[in-house]
């Protein structure tokens, strides 16, 4: 079990969508069964995310832009934002394993948003050059 938040599982279910098309065979199995368990939690911080946009009359344009036209409602919106990123969660996992020699492309930042969620394993170097 992964004892986390909802900000970092949903950080981390952003990282593994960013990874997926990088990894292959073993390393992609591990990505897409740790994508699933996070799915529940992204889902669920999207739609109070957005009835706090309601809430606070605020709306999302086409590219993603949020709008809250009132300064008061806007601080109320970041401040409740912030609370759902802090609620503690549990994910029906254990973090997956992942060789970082078979995904070259992961970024410094994936590999902070998927710490507690993957480990990335090194090659074992058996004294070959």
């Amino acid at each position: 079990m992964i004892k986390t938040n909802h900000g970092k599982a949903y950080a981390a279910f952003i990282a593994l969508n960013g990874i997926r098309n990088s990894v292959k065979g073993l390393d992609a199995l591990h990505v897409f069964h740790m994508k699933n368990k996070l799915k529940e939690s992204a889902e669920f911080l999207g739609e109070e995310e957005m009835r706090l946009v309601q809430e606070c009359g605020g709306t999302v344009g086409e590219n993603g832009t949020l709008t809250i036209p009132d300064a008061g409602k806007r601080a109320k919106y970041i401040a409740e934002r912030k609370k759902l990123d802090e609620l503690e969660c549990e994910i029906d996992a254990e973090p997956v394993v992942i060789r970082i020699d078979r995904c070259p492309d992961v970024t410094g930042e994936q590999i902070e948003m998927l710490a507690g969620f993957v480990e990335f394993a090194e090659v074992e170097n058996n004294g070959d050059k």
